[in-house]
């Protein structure tokens, strides 16, 4: 009987030292991938990154020509402005011109009590 104990504990053993590898390799395999995950989540940061940075770029590109189309835009409307300024100041008779003409015109009128242009209703 004792030999059978024996025989028993030693193949407990046996199964126990089999157990103990197979933890180790799941404890290495598990070690493994956690740093292949983390290898892999660094080539996505990375990755990102630079398809940011790229973004980025371009945007400042775009921003840029957008800054210097407003600023044409804006010269453009100050000149036509300017050029409408002149167009009207040239076109509209001076101050005095004017209170001469409607001197002129009210002149015209016989001196009633109606009001000019009262016949017109």
């Amino acid at each position: 009987m004792g030999l059978e104990y024996q025989c028993e504990i030693e193949s407990l053993k046996l199964d126990l030292t089999a157990l103990d590898q197979n933890c180790l390799k799941h404890k290495k395999s598990q070690e493994q991938t956690a740093q292949g995950n983390a290898s892999f989540h660094d080539f996505q940061l990375r990755f990102h990154i630079e398809y940011l940075e790229k973004e980025n770029a371009t945007l400042k590109e775009q921003l840029q020509t957008c800054e210097k189309n407003v600023k044409v835009f804006c010269q453009n409307v100050e000149e036509q402005f300017r050029e409408w300024i002149i167009t009207v100041k040239n076109s509209i008779p001076s101050l005095h011109e004017t209170s001469s003409m409607c001197k002129y015109v009210v002149g015209k009128f016989p001196h009633t009590k109606e009001p000019p242009f009262s016949h017109f209703h």
